[in-house]
């Protein structure tokens, strides 16, 4: 079923879907047109044996030159990078006062947070002095909101801020637009309202 892939819909809005292949099965129809999207479930066994997913590559497309394909997507951390994701980028929003305790209680709401990215960012603050936390709260696939040393923080995707009633600060913006460019995660920071920071997250490609 196509619903096990969490970001399906996504590629439909993009290109034409064509279908959804599982290992051991076949498209109805292999042919894929121009502008087509296929998605195919590849074992993490084939990923490292590149014979085989050359030859899951080749049954499914055919009827296509593999000259004309553009780009293979392949899905979950560790598959082809190291699987240590780390805080490559940071900036704050212009004019914004005590950076420091607030750096400090993103670290201690994100040392709350399940998410693999969150240790991530708490590596990053290596804060030593213990931030009181109140009303954590997780959103799966959006982020976390909570309470730390007076302060509302909103931290997740730049939708999620918005959705919160932050609007994105234009300047953090640009600088998002040009991280993400760069197939990094973007996380967005809001304080009291305030879109006050961005954060970027990487993992480093195998050798």
């Amino acid at each position: 079923s196509i619903a096990s892939w969490h970001d399906a819909a996504d590629l439909v809005d993009l290109a034409h879907f064509v279908g959804f292949t599982r290992p051991g099965h076949e498209l109805a129809d292999p042919g894929l047109p121009e502008g087509s999207v296929t998605l195919v479930e590849v074992p993490r066994r084939d990923l490292l044996e590149g014979a085989r997913l050359d030859h899951r590559l080749e049954r499914v497309s055919r009827r296509r030159q593999r000259s004309q394909v553009d780009a293979v997507v392949l899905d979950k951390t560790g598959t082809l990078t190291e699987g240590h994701p780390r805080v490559t980028d940071w900036k704050w929003a212009t004019n914004l006062q005590n950076v420091p305790a607030h750096l400090a209680a993103v670290g201690a709401l994100e040392a709350r947070s399940e998410h693999p990215l969150a240790q991530a960012i708490v590596q990053y603050v290596a804060n030593d002095q213990p931030v009181a936390t109140d009303a954590f709260e997780s959103v799966t696939g959006s982020g976390i909101r909570g309470l730390a040393g007076g302060h509302q923080y909103v931290i997740g995707t730049l939708r999620f801020l918005e959705t919160e009633g932050i609007p994105t600060d234009p300047e953090l913006k640009a600088a998002a637009n040009a991280w993400a460019s760069e197939a990094k995660t973007v996380i967005g920071i809001g304080i009291d309202g305030r879109h006050a920071g961005l954060t970027a997250i990487a993992d480093q490609l195998k050798p």
